[in-house]
């Protein structure tokens, strides 16, 4: 789940999915699927915690036509326990061509 960046001194957040926004005030969005925990990174660069998500609560605040408005309406209303995160950064895998064709090289050849 987290992991100590020892080099940075950052608390480093691996999650399943991230995805930007086009909100005048939210940066991005990412869920953890296995602590179902939803993470809001604003445009000043604030990262919050969203506890107990489920995965549907997490899609509807994805397709919502407002991200902010949503937040404040329906995650708040819901009582989803949050907390601002300090000296963190949220990870996810990135999978390119390169990526998954050096993987079926390893898998298929070794090293």
């Amino acid at each position: 789940m987290t992991k100590e960046n020892v080099e940075l001194g950052k608390k480093i957040i691996h999650v399943d999915t991230l995805t930007k926004t086009e909100s005048s005030n939210v940066a991005s969005l990412a869920y953890q699927d296995k602590t179902k925990t939803a993470f809001v990174t604003f445009k000043n660069g604030s990262l919050y915690e969203y506890k107990n998500v489920d995965v549907e609560d997490f899609n509807a605040l994805m397709d919502a036509e407002s991200v902010g408005q949503h937040l404040n309406r329906v995650f708040l209303k819901k009582g989803f326990e949050y907390e601002k995160l300090e000296n963190t950064e949220l990870s996810y895998p990135v999978l390119t061509k390169e990526v998954i064709e050096e993987a079926v090289q390893k898998t298929l050849y070794g090293d």
